[in-house]
């Protein structure tokens, strides 16, 4: 039963997206995709904030967050050391430079930092604590509705863009305000990257091939129930239309996330690259290269929630939180659960948090009869809301690196950061969370003990 776990639907949901990850940073398109988004939202030091953000939120949401924080890392020192170049000269020639100016390193430097979190909540594989949630919760409900992409990318992808911009607002108006306007513009170094690129090759449009196909088809496998007039069909069903159609037996119940995971990855070793490169898209070496720790931590966490509801752990737990909890309210709880786990995510791996946290806000759900997605969602999110610290998450920690952010400002920045998290989260939960998981809906049958 233990050993199962490691082989769970959803590691091969990770293991296929780690392989593309790495294919799409060895023929180099993430830094193309990074530039041409930064050339779009402008060269101003606030909106090159702004810029670095996004793109880094928007590589997160695809590739680890610790692999595109160190990607971005050297355009943004490289901003920054123009930057202070620059206003060096000014001084020199008798000008007068803000003083908000000093900002600048700080605000660009942390905007990759948290923009690779905030991103890496937008998908199911952005982030290892959405990935857990995906997986342990087959074990903590069997009988749950599926979780499917699409649907998850409704409800976080506009969480995401408002975190985003709120965030971006805080760190370059509020915490460490920039000045309004500059000399400086980033747009000739970003034209010059971009320039140094060259027209995109053969193996990076095929990868990019893969890449969009690899989205669409996560996006568009599972239906969208929004009414009998107006449902929307996943691809897997007329598949089975199709199958049914000629005498087969249908497969969709048998296609999940990991089939296509894992399936596009495997094309990566058969799509050739150029004649003139020669050899596949991908090779075993290029494989070697994906996290496997971070897999054997997702099994780890499958079989810790797998051990709390055979031993009836679980059961136990949700007695004991009923007598703890007396009438407090899902509002209360909720609140009281986003703003801890975002504390405890501050100084403990956010895989080991999720790990052990599921199993016991599933418990509390039925302990108050509350929809379980209405404290699991939260939690899960919360587990992502690392801010404060270098050791919080690997990104701070490759930031923090620089020497260019005292650990006071990073605190400082974090702890207003976090309160967003906790407000936000909660927002969300209520709004967007009851459309697309109507978690408003009461305690359903599939969540009894």
């Amino acid at each position: 039963n233990v050993a199962n776990q490691y082989m769970d639907w959803v590691i091969l949901l990770f293991m296929g997206g780690f392989m593309i990850a790495v294919v799409v940073e060895k023929w180099n398109l993430h830094r193309r995709i990074a530039l041409n988004v930064l050339r779009a939202i402008g060269g101003q030091p606030h909106r090159l904030v702004l810029g670095f953000m996004v793109a880094t939120g928007f590589l997160s949401m695809w590739l680890s967050n610790t692999a595109t924080a160190i990607m971005m890392m050297p355009m943004g020192m490289s901003l920054v050391l123009l930057y202070e170049e620059l206003n060096r000269k000014i001084e020199t020639g008798g000008g007068v430079v803000d003083i908000r100016s000093s900002n600048f390193s700080l605000t660009l430097l942390l905007g990759i930092a948290y923009g690779a979190s905030i991103g890496g909540f937008t998908t199911l594989i952005g982030t290892p604590p959405n990935a857990m949630l995906l997986a342990q919760l087959p074990t903590l409900f069997p009988e749950a509705p599926e979780i499917t992409f699409s649907t998850w990318l409704l409800f976080a992808l506009p969480m995401s863009a408002v975190y985003m911009l709120l965030a971006w607002l805080l760190l370059t108006r509020l915490v460490f305000p920039l000045p309004p306007s500059t000399p400086f513009s980033g747009r000739d170094f970003i034209h010059n990257e971009i320039k140094k690129l060259g027209p995109m090759s053969t193996e990076e449009k095929r990868v990019t091939t893969v890449f969009s196909t690899f989205a669409i088809l996560l996006i568009t496998r599972k239906e969208r129930l929004l009414g009998a007039d107006i449902d929307i069909f996943g691809w897997s069903h007329y598949l089975d239309s199709l199958l049914i159609s000629i005498g087969s037996s249908p497969v969709g119940y048998m296609i999940d996330d990991g089939t296509v995971s894992i399936g596009v990855a495997l094309t990566l070793f058969m799509i050739p690259a150029s004649k003139q490169i020669g050899g596949r898209l991908m090779d075993w070496d290029d494989a070697k290269k994906i996290p496997w720790g971070i897999l054997l931590l997702f099994g780890g966490g499958l079989a810790i929630a797998k051990g709390f509801t055979t031993s009836g752990l679980s059961g136990y737990v949700a007695t004991q939180l009923a007598v703890l909890l007396g009438d407090a309210s899902p509002l209360v709880i909720v609140i009281s659960t986003v703003t801890f786990i975002t504390g405890l995510t501050e100084v403990a791996s956010n895989t080991a948090t999720i790990s052990l946290s599921l199993p016991m806000m599933a418990s509390l759900s039925q302990a108050i009869e509350a929809h379980p997605f209405l404290l699991l969602i939260p939690t899960t999110l919360a587990a992502s809301c690392a801010f404060m610290l270098p050791v919080s998450t690997p990104p701070n920690a490759i930031v923090y690196g620089s020497g260019r952010i005292p650990i006071m400002k990073m605190v400082i920045a974090g702890i207003w950061l976090d309160i967003l998290s906790v407000f936000l989260l909660t927002v969300f939960v209520y709004t967007l969370g009851h459309l697309a998981f109507d978690v408003l809906s009461g305690f359903p049958d599939w969540a009894a003990l």
